[in-house]
């Protein structure tokens, strides 16, 4: 039996890179469109609190950055929110539930350890393969100060 994953693959990222000589400001970072900011007002519709609810901004966009999903609220006639991928269940999860508190960011550490604590209890680890390795790189890529200086 062959299974053949036919899903386009993500666009690389694209290193943004400026010269001494040209006047451009000295923070820049590398880009790709799935990193890129989408319009957070029109994802917020009021609605029962679900796990999804409990989301951050900058949940929404690693989310974005790592499955490409666009997360949409459920709307006030109560319909629920769209199927989403495990990797973003466990974040909306552990939100809802205090284990990743609302002002903390979530981080390379959360990541591993988390999937590492779910996998020693039997379940099956959300962040891994390609998921992991996405936001691992989304997350280095927006650290402060970042600068890629060609001369």
């Amino acid at each position: 039996m062959w299974v053949q994953d036919v899903r386009m693959p993500p666009p690389q990222a694209v290193p943004v890179v400026i010269r001494a000589d040209s006047g451009a400001s000295t923070r820049m970072e590398s880009f790709s469109p799935t990193q890129g900011r989408y319009d957070r007002e029109a994802a917020r519709r009021p609605g029962p609190l679900g796990d999804l609810d409990h989301l951050t901004d900058s949940d929404l966009d690693l989310i974005y950055a790592v499955t490409g999903e666009r997360i949409f609220r459920p709307t006030p006639h109560g319909r629920p929110a769209q199927a989403v991928t495990p990797f973003t269940r466990q974040i909306a999860v552990d939100r809802r539930s205090g284990a990743l508190l609302p002002h903390v960011e979530v981080s390379a550490q959360y990541l591993v350890r988390t999937g590492a604590v779910i996998e020693a209890n039997g379940g099956v680890n959300p962040f891994t393969g390609l998921h992991l390795q996405r936001a691992l790189a989304y997350l280095a890529s927006r650290r402060e100060g970042r600068i890629d200086v060609v001369c």
